[in-house]
């Protein structure tokens, strides 16, 4: 099937909608918490480029890796992590119906997709899911690690990428 079903209309999408923690952040002003990541996408090469680029960050930590959805889903309900980076398209359940089913365990999770697809359906479609938005995939190493910590902060985002005519 579509990964739309059940879905919904894209007005049905709040836009502006910000996940503003304020005083209730999880995370200390100083930084001291490591941001608890998980890994989500099909191909290995891409979990580990992503994880030595994280695992050199002093305020990230990495808790685990899922090679697909459905063990995306169960990895994040185990670990608890306060932010799973996923991919869009994987074989079996794809990112946006992990990601809708993630957020009804652990609402205060966030979800940031990391893809090649600059389809604006699929942003919709994952904002709709209570994803955080999404980066390409060939963003480079920093743009990608502003891009977390601005998820981490509450923002909703779409990479600069993925709004360019094609």
């Amino acid at each position: 099937g579509s990964p739309f079903s059940g879905v919904g209309s894209a007005s049905s999408l709040r836009l502006g909608r910000v996940l503003a923690y304020g005083s209730r952040s999880p995370w200390k002003a100083g930084g001291m918490d490591k941001l608890r990541i998980l890994i989500v996408d099909d191909h290995a090469a891409v979990r580990e480029r992503i994880r030595l680029l994280l695992d050199g960050q002093p305020d990230m930590e990495v808790v685990g890796e899922a090679a697909g959805g459905e063990e995306g889903v169960v990895r994040a309900v185990q670990l608890r992590p306060e932010l799973v980076l996923f991919d869009i398209a994987m074989p079996g359940m794809n990112g946006i119906e992990a990601t809708r089913q993630i957020k009804r365990v652990l609402p205060d999770a966030h979800v940031l997709a990391v893809t090649m697809y600059d389809d604006e359906e699929f942003y919709f479609a994952l904002v709709r899911a209570g994803g955080s938005g999404y980066i390409r995939k060939d963003a480079e190493p920093e743009e990608l690690l502003r891009a977390i910590r601005a998820v981490r902060e509450g923002q909703v985002l779409r990479s600069p990428r993925c709004s360019r005519p094609s």
